[in-house]
């Protein structure tokens, strides 16, 4: 094995990546499989939040529950029309379910579960992202893949609703957690070349989400069905293990030794490095570190965090209201899967030449007013396959504007604080795509005039992100935090 010789000191952290960046910023198998890896976290998530998603697993789940529901409101699954359709279609609903079932009684528990997902998917990313910043990225992530693989065979073994409820809560909770702490951990092993892959890796969820609705098709009982998912989650606990902890994170925690024996895994090299004992003032003052990193929050980057916030919530309200209105107008549940492959594909694609030729902050601004646009074009139309098109665009640029702000969150907020920004914004996330359900459920009230109106005022607030700092071209900030 080959020996590489630092200075006869010990190298300043720019000297560190330059000889980290040789091997993480080229495509080799090792920076594939961890790409692989990171990409089961997204797919997982969707995996386990799909089984109350889909009509299919819903069914089963009542099957086998015996579940009774005494009400005559609730979403529709499908249509989301049950407040208007509830004396129409309760012939065509008992012929579909053979316990002749209302189809509104039916998916009530839709509307249950969907506030439980937002609880465990907000408070997980949240909760993960903060624990991360503070214990590091690897450890975070392998203890909760590990309470997730237990949560998960508990949820599939438990005998009665409320347990289900209760361990549905804390997989979501704990799948949401890994998502955003692998996101933030893959975005800092790679350099800037290649860095581009983390967002890619999010795409993984809307394989994890078709993967789920044609195998509720095909398994028929909701216990193997959820020991077929309980099963499939294990490959995280391996995924969390293998993924290196971020160097960055070593670094900026005076972790020196063990950022130094990663770039020999990672090289396959044997680096000689000198490297001095860490001796701390004994006069300095000891403080608590969740203290230090929110007053650095409070006092350094507030206008930036509140207008990221806002960002997301306008993003997320955009892509979520786009696609249940879809459900609602357009399509039915079927088309449905095609429609969202097709406006995520391109919204993704969008965002490499955007990024490319704009960088974070230029191409938020230039989305956002496409977005402006394609909102005032559609208050001008209406025919019917014109304004399908229209709802399939703003789906689309909902999905480039967060993966930019994704993307940009990585590259102002400094490694102590990172995790938690990208927390925070992956929970307002999903109270904002909350809010989307609540508000197409009420779109009969919610007038077509008023409702776009809405979408062009959000967009047009998007136009704060001019107020956020250029990084264009500028590495990852990754300085200390002063106590």
């Amino acid at each position: 094995m080959a020996r590489v010789n630092f200075a006869d000191t010990e190298p300043a952290e720019n000297e560190f990546f330059e000889e980290y960046d040789k091997y993480s910023g080229t495509l080799n198998c090792w920076l594939v499989l961890i790409f692989i890896l990171r990409s089961f976290a997204p797919l997982c998530l969707a995996v386990q939040i799909a089984p109350f998603e889909f009509r299919e697993s819903i069914e089963m789940y009542l099957k086998d529950f015996s579940t009774k529901h005494n009400g005559s409101h609730g979403f529709n699954l499908s249509l989301f029309k049950c407040h208007k359709e509830k004396h129409d279609n309760i012939t065509e609903a008992a012929s579909l379910h053979k316990r002749a079932v209302p189809e509104c009684t039916l998916t009530e528990l839709v509307l249950k579960m969907i506030c439980f997902k937002a609880v465990g998917f907000c408070s997980g990313a949240l909760i993960g992202g903060i624990l991360s910043d503070i214990h590091g990225r690897r450890i975070t992530c392998l203890s909760l893949s590990i309470i997730w693989n237990f949560c998960t065979w508990s949820l599939t073994m438990s005998p009665m609703e409320y347990m289900v409820e209760m361990f549905y809560i804390v997989t979501v909770m704990c799948c949401s957690a890994i998502n955003v702490v692998t996101f933030v951990n893959f975005a800092e092993i790679t350099s800037r070349k290649t860095r581009i892959l983390s967002i890619f890796s999010i795409s993984s969820y809307t394989i994890g989400d078709h993967f789920f609705h044609n195998l509720s098709r095909k398994i028929t009982t909701w216990k193997y069905l959820q020991s077929f998912v309980a099963s499939t989650m294990s490959i995280m606990i391996f995924a969390c293990w293998y993924i290196p902890e971020s160097p960055r994170w070593l670094l900026n925690k005076n972790k020196r030794k063990a950022a130094y024996e990663q770039l020999n895994d990672v090289s396959g090299l044997i680096y000689n490095i000198n490297t001095p004992p860490h001796h701390e003032d004994p006069n300095l003052k000891k403080t608590f570190v969740p203290c230090e990193m929110f007053l650095f929050l409070y006092q350094r980057v507030l206008k930036d965090f509140v207008i990221f916030n806002l960002l997301v919530s306008i993003s997320s309200l955009t892509y979520t209201s786009g696609k249940l209105k879809a459900i609602l107008h357009y399509v039915h549940t079927d088309e449905l899967e095609f429609l969202t492959t097709v406006a995520e594909g391109i919204g993704f694609l969008f965002f490499i030449p955007v990024y490319m030729f704009l960088g974070n902050r230029f191409g938020l601004f230039f989305v956002y007013m496409l977005l402006a646009i394609e909102v005032l074009l559609a208050l001008l139309t209406y025919d019917f396959l014109q304004a399908l098109y229209f709802n399939v665009f703003g789906m689309a640029l909902g999905i480039t504007t967060l993966s930019l702000i994704w993307f940009y969150i990585l590259d102002v907020f400094p490694t102590f604080l990172r995790g938690t920004a990208v927390g925070c914004a992956f929970s307002i996330y999903g109270v904002a795509t909350a809010g989307g359900v609540f508000l197409v459920n009420q779109v009969e009230k919610y007038k077509e005039f008023n409702y776009y109106l809405t979408i062009f005022v959000a967009a047009l607030l998007g136009l704060s992100v001019l107020a956020l700092p250029n990084t264009a071209n500028k590495e990852l900030p990754n300085f200390k935090l002063n106590r």
